[in-house]
């Protein structure tokens, strides 16, 4: 029984480093202003709601608390009883 024989030349052309190469160029076709630093994906809600509740989020756990309330917001709120 004999194997058919494969063509090796589409491994030489899609070596990990083109196809890194060619990710890379695909990403900055699609969002080169991103890339560039002239716009951002941060926009309104995330920038400033969800940012600043993961934030706060982040600082509770490294300084060892759990954040059940949240004093930032209007005179105080549940944090971790809140579905966001």
């Amino acid at each position: 029984m004999q194997h058919p024989v494969r063509d090796h030349s589409a491994d030489r052309l899609f070596t990990p480093v083109r196809f890194g190469a060619l990710l890379a160029l695909l990403i900055f076709a699609a969002f080169p202003t991103v890339l560039l630093g002239l716009q951002t994906f941060v926009l309104r809600d995330f920038g400033f709601f969800a940012y600043p509740l993961a934030h706060f989020q982040r600082d509770c756990f490294w300084h060892g608390e759990w954040p059940l309330w949240n004093p930032y917001n209007q005179c105080g709120v549940p944090f971790l009883a809140q579905w966001n």
